[in-house]
């Protein structure tokens, strides 16, 4: 995907390893609840946060192989052709830099979200996109022994720090894809197989990936 981009468009970041059905479900919600014009799938290169991940070049085609079930999805090698660790402020800000008539958003788990503020450069990510986390609607204020803060104290935090814009949308469907990768191994693919679009699946079948 090397076009100029314009309008509304989600970045959906992720190792996509492999991208599984509650990835596919995720984007058709927020494509409809928030009108995008693109979801972007970006498949992570040399991540300085996850080792050890499969070869960016077979999730890129896994990740391309699966955008083809929505006219509305698409792919992007961006951070796969990056050439030493990828970081989120440098893709965002490179893709404003290059698209300025699109207004972007950068889709993450609530999870993430807590976090960001200790991202590098979080001010940059927040100047280049809006974010949209993902919650689910059967999960209380998300507390551990390192940050007790309520999911709303975060969001008025980055809000107040960094002018975020800071958007909630609810999801509850749970895929692992750790448990696909765990029953490939185990020679169990087949017990998998309605988590993965039919393009996927045959090609993980097709590499003999994750055995």
């Amino acid at each position: 995907m090397n076009e100029i981009m314009t309008g509304k468009i989600c970045i959906f970041g992720g190792t996509f390893n492999p991208p599984h059905m509650a990835h596919k479900h995720m984007a058709e919600k927020v494509l409809e609840e928030f009108g995008f014009d693109r979801i972007i799938f970006m498949p992570t290169g040399n991540s300085y946060l996850k080792k050890q991940v499969l070869d960016a070049h077979k999730r890129l085609e896994m990740a391309t192989l699966f955008c083809d079930t929505n006219p509305l999805f698409d792919v992007s090698d961006y951070e796969v052709k990056t050439e030493g660790p990828t970081y989120t402020y440098k893709t965002l800000s490179s893709l404003r830099d290059e698209n300025p008539g699109a207004e972007f958003y950068f889709l993450l788990g609530e999870d993430s979200l807590r976090y960001m503020e200790n991202w590098i450069h979080p001010e940059i990510i927040f100047e280049c996109a809006s974010i949209i986390a993902v919650r689910r609607d059967d999960q209380r204020s998300f507390i551990n022994k390192d940050d007790a803060r309520s999911y709303e104290e975060v969001v008025e935090n980055l809000k107040k720090r960094f002018d975020a814009g800071i958007f909630s949308v609810t999801f509850n469907e749970d895929i692992s894809s750790s448990k696909i990768r765990e029953s490939f191994k185990a020679g169990n693919g087949d017990s998998v197989r309605h988590m993965l679009t039919k393009e996927v699946y045959e090609y993980i079948i097709k590499e003999r990936l994750y055995v």
